[in-house]
């Protein structure tokens, strides 16, 4: 499910954002947290889609000012009011436990957020939130590297209870992007660019029409860049727009990456089924692969990587490409000035040509020269 927070500082525009996002989204979240004036029961009378109530106090990121026993009562209230759920943080829950939860039919998100770092003891912080009397655990945590999702994503699997779980941050949104394959109960997604709750939530126009996130599973096939940076990329649109129209069960997404060799290994356990690979990374993968392309061995780079039953082959698609527009341009002059023609009948043999550069593109159309 998708769900959509409602970060307006204001009863009106709580309102008015609660009715949109009730249109894409299967949950709204209302951060109470925000709205100056809150009213619960006509925000509760309004929702059309079921809630989550939260309000974050600042420790948790959130922006509540009040005292904690203010914070805690409003959310006592929308329990009362059977708000559909209610986010409570780990520390807080034995505040609510008094309360009598079970003979309503809010259910109880208890949430952890660290916006440092991922920690290491995730499967205790999990068992402590398990064993809190939740319906559903939350455990959100920032990315540092982008092999922390998959600290992440082994976490959901060992979940029993319904869980919430994803990296924040820019290195944390393939987390949000593949929640559906990752297993999580949940993710979030922003109402629009500019309203966003946290640190690398993406808007519900990129994740649902970029991809296409609504038609994910857990049987969905990954595919991505491998790069850095790799934010300006349109490869993730061109990709998944082809996904969408040949019907494939497939959702391609950036890596950004920094340690080539620890994200190689960490991510084998994702099954990832291939990877285009761009700058920094096309020559200092090769020896982190399985098994690479005679062609690609010889020039040193690979711009694709296949899976193929687990084993990493690498391939070098840059020289062919390059030299096949090279073959079927030919340049003309007209009336003082030169264009660029497309024929079939350009040779390379002979000619001279100016290479600029000596990266891993570079070297694959210096291979394809040098053989013809």
């Amino acid at each position: 499910m998708i769900c959509i927070p409602i970060i307006a500082n204001n009863l009106a525009d709580a309102l008015h954002d609660m009715a949109e996002a009730s249109m894409v989204a299967d949950i709204i979240e209302l951060r109470i947290d925000y709205i100056k004036d809150v009213d619960l029961k006509r925000l509760l009378e309004k929702r059309t889609k079921p809630v989550i109530v939260t309000n974050r106090p600042d420790r948790e990121g959130g922006k509540f000012d009040g005292s904690e026993e203010e914070r805690i009562a409003l959310l006592k209230l929308a329990i009362r009011l059977q708000a559909d759920y209610v986010d409570i943080e780990h520390d807080s829950i034995q505040n609510i436990r008094r309360d009598t939860v079970h003979r309503v039919p809010t259910k109880i998100i208890v949430s952890y957020h660290n916006f440092c770092k991922t920690p290491d003891d995730l499967t205790d912080i999990y068992k402590r939130l398990s064993q809190s009397g939740a319906d559903i655990v939350k455990i959100v945590t920032h990315a540092n590297s982008i092999t922390d999702n998959v600290r992440i994503y082994r976490l959901l699997q060992q979940s029993q209870i319904p869980m919430i779980s994803f990296c924040m941050g820019e290195l944390g949104i393939i987390s949000r992007i593949l929640y559906k394959r990752f297993g999580s109960y949940l993710t979030f997604a922003s109402l629009r660019t500019g309203k966003e709750s946290a640190p690398g939530q993406i808007s519900i126009h990129e994740l649902l029409n970029t991809y296409q996130a609504q038609k994910q599973d857990k049987q969905s096939s990954i595919y991505g860049l491998i790069g850095n940076p790799v934010a300006h990329s349109i490869s993730p649109i061109i990709h998944n727009t082809l996904f969408k129209e040949m019907n494939f069960n497939s959702v391609y997404v950036p890596f950004k990456v920094d340690n080539i060799g620890e994200f190689i290994k960490e991510f084998r356990g994702l099954d990832v089924k291939g990877y285009s690979v761009t700058i920094p990374h096309k020559e200092s993968v090769v020896k982190y692969l399985d098994a690479v392309d005679p062609i690609a061995k010889k020039i040193g780079a690979v711009n694709t990587i296949v899976n193929r039953g687990g084993q990493l082959v690498g391939f070098n698609t840059d020289c062919e490409a390059a030299i096949k527009v090279l073959e079927g341009v030919k340049q003309v002059c007209s009336k003082g000035e030169r264009s660029f023609v497309l024929t079939k009948d350009v040779h390379l043999k002979g000619k001279k040509v100016t290479l600029i550069g000596a990266g891993g593109v570079a070297r694959a159309i210096a291979f394809g020269l040098k053989e013809r």
